[in-house]
């Protein structure tokens, strides 16, 4: 998750979980509502009363797995969005995928765990050449 979606979780109130994941995915894509309604299957003015009111109950299953496709999202991560939004499901509960490392973490501390790994996967590792040399240079007291 980006930094936009994750400082809108913080903003926002229990509720608005699943709408932030829907903006980030707007922000993006660059896409309207409308088309992002239609693209999931739903009416355009019923993605934009989730926006303004939320929603009592969550969405039906079928409806949040073509959200989940459609914003690139793991399907565990919209449909705990949906029931925190809706009070089923607790902050810190563990939820759907219970046997995830991160499942009891909330929407944000995994943005922010899953944050942390994605940079340590993009720093370059280094190479069996540099870690020979490094090696040697700690082994030959040059790197002390």
């Amino acid at each position: 998750m980006t930094q936009i979606v994750m400082s809108k979780l913080m903003g926002w109130s229990m509720g608005r979980q699943l709408w932030a994941l829907v903006d980030d995915y707007l922000t993006r894509a660059d896409r309207s509502e409308a088309a992002l309604a239609r693209q999931v299957g739903l009416k355009p003015q019923t993605l934009n009363s989730w926006k303004h009111r939320g929603f009592k109950t969550p969405p039906d299953p079928d409806t949040l797995r073509s959200l989940a496709r459609v914003l690139g999202a793991p399907y565990a991560d919209v449909l705990m969005a949906a029931l925190r939004d809706t009070g089923y499901l607790e902050e810190g509960e563990a939820g759907p995928g219970a046997g995830d490392p991160l499942s009891g973490l909330s929407v944000v501390q995994r943005a922010l765990v899953l944050g942390i790994v994605e940079e340590l996967r993009s720093e370059p590792e280094p190479s069996a050449i540099d870690q020979d040399r490094i090696s040697g240079e700690v082994v030959s007291g040059r790197g002390t």
